[in-house]
């Protein structure tokens, strides 16, 4: 008599009802986290690129065919996508609610990235700290990030149709989006497509190059040689002997800032910032490479923060808005960790993401009025960065722009007397004290300020200064000096 199995058919799959729910509750939940973003205002540079720009003079043809806005504000940037969005809608409420809406979408093509390699508990743990992780502060308090957020979102469209071994023109497609949005773009499909590559190459002995590897190849050279056609260059810094230390400074930075992005800095200024914290972020960075069997996680850090440097070099503002892009790696290096500890598999998952939703809700609701007002913004900015001389500049030039002109006096000063300020802070700062009527003070400043290598906008302030005090042997030194 022949015994018939006891064991149960392969049962098909469950139904994907939990998982829709699963992730509704998550989506929502991340809203609630955000949706405080959406309240923000005009600060930073949207009074230049917006409401003084976009919003009073512009046209598709300027946007498609030259830098943005003809170079009087970003010769070195392309970013014709973005730029067309920011020129369409005038509502910064919409704008907010775009960028909010792209993020989400991106959260969930990062989960569809993820679901490739991992199981759905770490994928949707993937989703939660990519969505509402702290560094996101930047992108989505500041209008003028759109062009980050859309390049990430095209970016994840165009590894996740490759991952789903889509059709390459659709690859192509996103991918060309995303570089006209920001070169940001190419990161995931370029760390996914060297993966595929060497694996094909180690495993099989031979090369096996996707279609749309090729077709993707052929869109980055064509992009790139469009930006040498419309003479988009990129902007170096006039001394090349701070390169090494800002460059130090900004990857390592980097790096521990996505451990611990604590406290906020609105203008995290990388020669105010300490060294040790640098040091840490390079161990982590080192030690990622090292241990993590994801390096194409590693691949997408590295290049993120390799590709801000330029503007960082110039600037000094290492931002939070060049780590978005990689926190897309980020969360690849933390769930190939994670998912080596057998101890993982036994955490309270929901427990620990009810916790953390509930911690960031917090630290969010608590950032995003910070990002309302240039006031709120850069007085923030001074308080936790005190020995700034960018961000004290900053806060002058807000307060001058409102017509408080002792308050930007004094954060003028303040900047003139750090270690590394921004080259006009003592010219702004004698302006606004004779704006304010305090000529004596105004003359003490210009006297007491460098003697050599001035503009002539620094003499013709010094000039004014010394002629609203009486000092007519001064005055007369100034007018040979600007006559020559």
């Amino acid at each position: 008599m022949k015994l018939q199995s006891t064991s149960s058919p392969s049962s098909p799959p469950s139904p994907p009802s939990s998982l829709i729910v699963k992730h509704t509750v998550l989506f929502i939940a991340v809203l609630c986290t955000l949706f405080g973003y959406t309240q923000g205002g005009l600060v930073w540079d949207d009074h230049l690129l917006l409401s003084e720009g976009l919003w009073q003079n512009s046209s598709l043809s300027d946007i498609w065919f030259q830098s943005v806005q003809g170079g009087d504000i970003a010769g070195q940037y392309y970013r014709p996508i973005p730029m067309t969005l920011l020129s369409l809608f005038s509502s910064v409420l919409v704008l907010h609610c775009i960028s909010l809406l792209l993020h989400l979408g991106s959260t969930w093509l990062l989960g569809q990235w993820l679901k490739s390699e991992y199981d759905n508990t770490l994928v949707v743990c993937g989703m939660l700290l990519f969505a509402i992780h702290p560094l996101q502060t930047e992108v989505l308090g500041w209008v003028s990030c759109l062009p980050d957020i859309l390049a990430v979102h095209f970016g994840l469209w165009s590894v996740v149709l490759a991952v789903q071994n889509r059709h390459a023109v659709l690859i192509s497609v996103a991918l060309l989006c995303g570089l006209l949005s920001k070169e940001i773009a190419m990161l995931p499909l370029l760390a996914y497509g060297c993966s595929t590559v060497w694996k094909g190459s180690v495993s099989q002995k031979k090369m096996n190059v996707q279609p749309w590897i090729w077709s993707s190849g052929v869109v980055l050279v064509g992009v790139f040689t469009l930006r040498v056609y419309l003479h988009i260059e990129t902007v170096l810094p006039s001394d090349f002997s701070t390169i090494p230390h800002t460059t130090w400074m900004t990857i390592g930075l980097g790096w521990f800032g996505w451990v611990w992005p604590f406290p906020h800095y609105p203008v995290r200024d990388v020669w105010a910032l300490p060294m040790w914290q640098a040091v840490v972020g390079w161990v982590l960075c080192v030690l990622m490479l090292w241990k993590s069997d994801k390096r194409m996680g590693w691949f997408i850090v590295m290049g993120a923060v390799t590709l801000s440097l330029p503007p960082v070099w110039v600037g000094y503002f290492a931002a939070e808005r060049y780590l978005y892009m990689a926190t897309v790696g980020f969360v690849w290096l933390m769930c190939g960790v994670l998912s080596n500890f057998d101890v993982w598999k036994r955490f309270p998952h929901r427990i620990l993401s009810l916790v953390w939703i509930l911690g960031m809700m917090g630290v969010h609701w608590t950032r995003a009025p910070i990002w309302n007002t240039d006031a709120e913004l850069f007085n923030h900015a001074t308080t936790v960065l005190p020995d700034s001389g960018y961000a004290w500049h900053l806060h002058g030039m807000q307060a001058a722009q409102k017509g408080s002109f002792e308050e930007a006096t004094t954060a003028f000063t303040k900047a003139a007397q750090q270690e590394h300020s921004h080259h006009q802070s003592r010219e702004f700062a004698i302006r606004s004290a004779l704006e304010a009527g305090l000529n004596s003070e105004a003359f003490e400043l210009a006297e007491s300020g460098p003697k050599d290598g001035l503009t002539r906008g620094y003499l013709e302030v010094w000039l004014q200064a010394a002629e609203s005090v009486g000092h007519s042997n001064r005055a007369q030194e100034l007018r040979l000096l600007l006559e020559q």
